[in-house]
Parts: C-alpha cells; sequence; structure tokens
C-alpha cells in the first residue's frame, strides 16, 4: 500500500531543485490523517498554498471540513507546490481580533442589532 493518499498533476519539474521522495510530501497518509484528525476534533485550519516556480505570493484559504480541503488540493495543487496548514482556533477567540465592524449601506448606515 503506497504511503500516499493521493499524487497531483505534473507541472513543469526543474531537475536542478532535486526532486525526491525524501522529502515532507503534504499528501502523505500520516500527514492527512493528522489534518482529518485535527478537522474532525474541531480544529479550523488556515492554508498557505505556495504554487512551485510561481511568479506570486500564495493562495490563502481557511478550512473546517476535511473532504473541502481535500477537493481543493485536488482541484488546485500541482506536482512540486508547497502546503502550509496552521491551526487557527486560538486566533479565532474572542478579544483576538484586529478589528471589528458592521458593514454598512449607502447611507453609512449599519445595524445595532440583528440576527447572526
Amino acid at each position: 500500500m503506497s504511503d500516499l493518499l493521493f499524487t497531483y498533476q505534473n507541472g513543469d519539474r526543474y531537475e536542478p531543485d532535486e526532486w525526491s521522495s525524501d522529502v515532507a510530501r503534504i499528501s502523505d497518509r500520516r500527514v492527512m490523517e493528522t489534518i482529518e484528525r485535527a478537522l474532525e476534533a474541531g480544529a479550523i485550519v488556515a492554508v498557505e498554498h505556495w504554487h512551485y516556480r510561481g511568479a506570486n505570493g500564495p493562495d490563502r484559504k481557511i478550512f473546517d471540513d476535511f473532504e473541502t480541503f481535500t477537493d481543493y488540493l485536488s482541484e488546485t495543487a500541482f506536482a512540486g507546490d508547497a502546503i502550509h496548514v496552521f491551526p487557527i482556533n486560538d486566533a479565532l477567540q474572542e478579544g483576538n481580533q484586529l478589528a471589528w465592524g458592521k458593514c454598512p449601506d449607502t447611507d453609512g448606515l449599519a445595524p445595532r442589532k440583528g440576527a447572526y
């Protein structure tokens, strides 16, 4: 049985980057099981998706469901991309926000109350 749950579409493999099976791989069974257990236990994760040899910064996404996370990877990631996964539950505690406010309408008014 493979230690990889899935692989990714090949892009341009630049051989001087030393492609190897001896590196951390996001789809290793143990890594994915760790992420799955955390999400099933109620974790919320932030994902930084760095595109291999990309000319721009990372894409950042938030996930609270393992299937949605794996769907994202299978639909957007390519071989060589780097995926960083961070638990962010503590950051989402009331009182930890950097800023807070409601969205005003075209008159600049926002509700004091509301069902949220």
